[in-house]
């Protein structure tokens, strides 16, 4: 008789009792359109109203001047360094310990080079 005491693990069906909580689905039917409209007004008081998808340019025109406030510092310095020292010539005669500095255009043609210092 004392096996038959195993059949007491039958009280643990009692927690589908929790199953009640299921009710506070009912909850749901709250969002209405009020509640979609409140969410709208939440987002356009954070970030701006909606204008509609904005298009960013696929070129971004990477040799206009005017653009080169989007670049990264270090870039930028090395871009105007770059075109600062273009067509600078340094040369150096040991013998004679003078050095040079000359300008080189570049764009002319043939190329001139003209002395600085």
């Amino acid at each position: 008789m004392s096996g038959i005491s195993g059949i007491s693990g039958i009280s643990g069906i009692s927690g589908i009792s929790g199953i009640s909580g299921i009710s506070g689905i009912s909850g749901i039917s709250a969002a209405g359109p009020s509640a979609t409209e409140a969410l709208a007004l939440n987002r356009a008081a954070l970030v701006g109203t909606f204008n509609g998808d904005t298009i960013v340019p696929a070129d971004q025109g990477f040799d206009r001047p005017a653009n080169l406030n989007r670049w990264e510092e270090g870039p930028r310095l090395t871009t105007c360094l770059s075109e600062l020292l273009e067509g600078l010539v340094f040369s150096i005669q040991s013998e004679t310990k003078q050095a040079t500095l000359e300008y080189a255009n570049l764009h002319a043609s043939p190329i001139e080079r003209r002395p600085l210092i």
